[in-house]
């Protein structure tokens, strides 16, 4: 009788400890998306990555300073970032780009799909990354999210966090 009893309890326990997980409802691969833009060339480039959650949207634009490089080095200039999360929001921030490295970042803007959005921060990290983070919110679910670009060597690489 008791092992009985002790296996109800313990059956029950288990079941009780057992919640249903809401974490893995937003589970996002945008931390493995990755573009690389080359900073000597400075064309436009508009980026379409499909996964499982949707279709990652990544732009980044330079900035007419109408000067042109024929140097073929990293040209000191303005780049519009934007990035789209499918299905939660799309950001973007402009970064200005100095001797190969960033030297401002601004006009940070984020506007969620679905949900709420909180808490933005734009800011440098160090000479060669910048970061556009916030809060993302959906139901009763809180999610750091953001952008990040990093200069490395003569690229400008984009990704979600």
């Amino acid at each position: 009788m008791n092992k009985i009893f002790f296996a109800t309890i313990l059956i029950v326990s288990t079941l009780i400890g057992c919640s249903p997980s809401f974490a893995n409802e937003i589970n996002s691969s945008k931390n493995e998306i990755e573009i690389s833009y080359d900073l000597i060339q400075n064309e436009d480039q508009h980026f379409n990555i499909s996964t499982k959650e949707g279709t990652i949207e990544i732009t980044i634009e330079e900035i007419s300073d109408n000067t042109i490089n024929t140097l073929r080095t990293i040209k000191s200039g303005t780049y519009l970032i934007k990035y789209s999360s499918p299905g939660a929001w799309k950001a973007s921030f402009k970064a200005k780009i100095t001797s190969g490295k960033m030297t401002s970042v601004f006009s940070g803007n984020v506007s969620p799909t679905t949900g709420t959005i909180s808490q933005k921060n734009l800011r440098i990290i160090n000479s060669k990354e910048s970061r556009y983070s916030f809060v993302w919110t959906k139901g009763y679910i809180n999610n750091s999210d953001g952008i990040k670009a990093t200069i490395s060597g003569n690229s400008l690489k984009v990704s979600g966090f």
